[in-house]
């Protein structure tokens, strides 16, 4: 049976759409932004989409086109509220590719389309909010209304982009692993709590309200018992620009608390603080004396040999407070 003329044009509308999008990756800006704009007015939305995708996957076009496939996205999700535009337009504000990074922005646009009948956007806030991340604090009940709506959603097809195809492929194991890990996170366990901090961490570009969610995590950590986290976190409190007192007062706690586990970089700093009396510590030598034998202690537990680097710095940090204490007798 023979395509019906509709048919037959609209594919030959896309190959010619695909057809000036490679052929404009050759080409100056201004000839790729109008062959991107022939193909949104001949094809229409879904063929702006699907061109937009192709650049994202193919490295020779995305050099010179992604720049005006990012335009055209943007022109679809603001002008027109195509619900697929705002979702692809979210993502690239997520990741600051080829537009501003803007979570803001993101997490009401991914709304936004997801309410409008975006599947992708229904499965990211699917997956965001079964997390406690950059996007969104943990709900689930969100997480799970909006997994519904994406499992009735339509699904995407053969023609569809790759990425959503795997994207809607690895869902459900992908929400059963953010959801054990937040479980975990949630009862106590610091691998858990740690691993969630380093994410938004990772994300936060230094937006201090999520630097500060993070190190929350990480203060869950230090409170079970995580050494690295007590430092971590005592290093955040006392790094702080204008620490208020009792934010001081946390860090000189979490840094002796780490130190007190064996944990040598804290020994370190505690080992300084007291020899200059930083942190509000006070200048201590006896104390700063006493850590030095520790850490010692540490180097030696741990195969570290009198000749190498770190003992022979420890060691003569320690000798040098000895020398001081004497003088000062």
């Amino acid at each position: 049976m023979s395509a019906s003329p509709v048919v037959w044009v609209s594919a030959v509308r896309l190959s010619l759409g695909v057809a000036s999008v490679v052929h404009a990756a050759l080409q100056p800006r201004r000839t790729a932004m109008s062959a991107l704009d022939a193909a949104r007015h001949s094809g229409g939305v879904a063929m702006v989409l699907s061109l937009a995708a192709l650049i994202s996957v193919a490295p020779a076009l995305a050099q010179s086109a992604a720049p005006v496939a990012v335009h055209h996205i943007h022109g679809l999700a603001v002008d027109q509220g195509d619900p697929d535009a705002q979702y692809r337009l979210a993502q690239r504000l997520i990741g600051g590719s080829g537009v501003a990074r803007d979570i803001p922005r993101a997490r009401t646009l991914l709304q936004t389309a997801a309410s409008a009948g975006s599947a992708g956007a229904m499965r990211e806030l699917a997956l965001a909010y079964a997390d406690d991340g950059i996007l969104f604090d943990h709900s689930d009940d969100l997480s799970r209304q909006w997994e519904s709506r994406a499992r009735a959603a339509p699904q995407p097809d053969s023609r569809a982009p790759e990425d959503e195809r795997a994207f809607a492929a690895t869902l459900p194991s992908n929400l059963e692993r953010i959801r054990t890990r937040y479980a975990h996170a949630n009862g106590g366990d610091p691998a858990a709590q740690q691993a969630i901090a380093r994410e938004i961490l990772a994300g936060a570009h230094d937006d201090p309200t999520l630097v500060a969610k993070a190190y929350g995590w990480l203060e869950r950590a230090a409170a079970s018992g995580a050494a690295d986290a007590q430092f971590a976190v005592a290093e955040y409190y006392l790094g702080l620009p204008n620490p208020t007192s009792a934010q001081q007062d946390r860090g000189r706690q979490w840094m002796i608390a780490a130190a007190d586990t064996g944990h040598q970089a804290a020994l370190r700093r505690l080992i300084t603080a007291y020899k200059k009396g930083d942190f509000g510590l006070g200048r201590d030598l006896e104390r700063a004396k006493a850590y030095g034998e520790r850490l010692l202690a540490a180097l030696e537990a741990d195969g570290v040999l009198p000749n190498q680097g770190p003992w022979l710095s420890a060691s003569w940090d320690y000798a040098d407070t000895v020398q001081q204490l004497k003088r000062e007798r």
